[in-house]
């Protein structure tokens, strides 16, 4: 029966060969899909803090600049250019296999090897996961710090080792200073932690998690204070960013990314994948259920107390992280990040737990391993054409990049235009994909006066974009008085 399992669900030798397979999809996948303009925006960032802006006083940012000074040194060896995104891009695949590397080791040596090996292969399955798990976001390098600080706590905890402790601490609070997103399963960790100390009486846990969470905050805070910038990011990061997406006129629901035929999500059109994605926040909702009622069943059979611990740290996350998610109002799939792998990791378990239930019924068992494999064989081969069908979305039918190729063959690299655009000095303290018609008033009203900064700046050039009928009529008669075109779309100053 065994033999069975191994070779028919999982693994096997072809088995082994098709997951490399797919993982290989995978990485091209991330390394080709085309530009978005949200990536392109977070390496505009990078370019201004290497040109000497400061965030917050100098131009409007709703997050910490920990990860764009990270993607910087890309930039630096390859110039502003398209090139250094693809760099760039390598980075965030590295990141990804370190985090898929990370997160295996904790699930392993937390629920097993054998949900492990099932836990692999639905997150590599997991579209959300693939389409943006790559991308050049601040939130990936939020989850690798993230998973990481599991690992490091899981050790800790078993071995009893301060160190291990503390970094923890520290991975966990750098997570939550690059990215808020996942403050949510921090204060599931905090309170565990300090319920897991008090619990067994070693008081030394909470004080070297804590003085591990704090390293990281205090940091930033000393940066904030040496650049002058505190009070105003503490409103930039935590009420307008929040504002700005609250004031968002035509919010995506949730059930817009499960959406059958979404060829950018799904890199092909077709039910196998949207069923799949579908199936699994179900699958653990069934998985939570069995492992809590199996705990309260068997508590001291249950596993070592650090091995409990994570596995509540887990469960709890996954319910209040998803719960946050419905509060957005305005949610974008990167926001899945948090809990896609959390989904994976309790389909598992739910799976898993009942083929153990089932295990005694010898033909059910059977039937049940060889539909499994033949769904997971399925599910695995339609994944591949799916990911070939995503990495040729490159740049070359990307409505966004042409435009932004065009205007820096036009503009010189050291010359500002408005609005601003990438890799090209500030017009005005709004960087790429800020523009005022997605702004609330509460931002706007703080913003300095249009017309009086490009004034004051002697901006080179104004090109026409999208949001050019939205702007103030005084706008428009500046530019015609200052301004002359050179094309329809660029004007040069007179």
């Amino acid at each position: 029966m065994n033999v069975l399992r191994e070779k028919l669900f999982i693994w096997g030798g072809p088995g082994a060969a098709i997951i490399g397979v797919l993982l290989a999809t995978i990485i091209r996948s991330g390394l080709f899909y085309q530009l978005n303009p949200d990536e392109l925006a977070h390496a505009h960032v990078s370019y201004l803090l290497l040109h000497g802006y400061t965030p917050y006083t100098e131009f409007l940012m709703t997050y910490t600049p920990v990860f764009n000074w990270i993607i910087a040194p890309a930039l630096i060896i390859r110039g502003y250019t398209l090139e250094a995104m693809e760099t760039i891009r390598w980075v965030m695949v590295v990141a990804f296999l370190l985090r898929f590397l990370l997160a295996g080791i904790f699930v392993v040596r937390v629920f097993g090897k054998r949900i492990a090996a099932l836990f692999v292969l639905l997150f590599l399955l997991d579209p959300f996961t693939v389409f943006t798990a790559m991308q050049v976001r601040p939130d990936n390098l939020m989850m690798l710090l993230y998973t990481a600080g599991l690992v490091a706590l899981e050790h800790g905890l078993r071995s009893k080792r301060q160190r291990y402790i503390f970094l923890s601490g520290f991975l966990f609070a750098s997570s939550g200073v690059v990215l808020l997103k996942i403050i949510p399963s921090l204060v599931v960790l905090w309170c565990f932690v300090l319920w897991y100390a008090k619990k067994a009486r070693l008081r030394f846990i909470f004080r070297s998690f804590t003085q591990g969470f704090l390293l990281p905050l205090l940091l930033f805070l000393t940066y904030t204070v040496a650049t002058g910038s505190t009070t105003v990011m503490m409103q930039q990061v935590f009420m307008d960013a929040y504002a700005i997406n609250k004031s968002i006129a035509f919010p995506e629901p949730l059930s817009n990314f499960y959406n059958v035929h979404n060829p950018f999500i799904y890199g092909v059109p077709g039910r196998p994948l949207w069923a799949f994605e579908l199936s699994l926040p179900i699958l653990a909702a069934v998985g939570l259920c069995v492992m809590m009622l199996e705990r309260f069943m068997h508590r001291r059979t249950a596993g070592s107390s650090a091995i409990r611990f994570m596995q509540y740290v887990c469960a709890v996350s996954l319910i209040v992280q998803s719960g946050a998610l419905l509060l957005v109002h305005s949610p974008f799939i990167q926001y899945f990040l948090p809990i896609s792998w959390l989904f994976a990791l309790f389909a598992s378990v739910g799976i898993i737990q009942v083929l153990r239930r089932i295990s005694p019924w010898k033909p059910l068992y059977v039937i049940s391993i060889i539909g499994l494999s033949v769904i997971a064989w399925v599910l695995v081969l339609r994944s591949i054409k799916s990911n070939i069908g995503r990495s040729q979305s490159d740049n070359s039918i990307s409505i966004w990049v042409p435009g932004i190729v065009k205007t820096w063959s036009r503009v010189p690299a050291d010359k500002a235009v408005y609005p601003n655009t990438v890799f090209r000095p500030l017009a005005y303290p709004l960087a790429f994909e800020y523009y005022f018609h997605n702004l609330p008033r509460s931002i706007i009203r703080r913003l300095p006066p249009l017309v009086a900064t490009l004034e004051q700046n002697k901006v080179p050039y104004i090109q026409r974009t999208y949001e050019w009928n939205a702007l103030p009529p005084e706008f428009h008669m500046y530019v015609a008085a200052k301004y002359k075109p050179i094309s329809k779309d660029l004007y040069i100053r007179r």
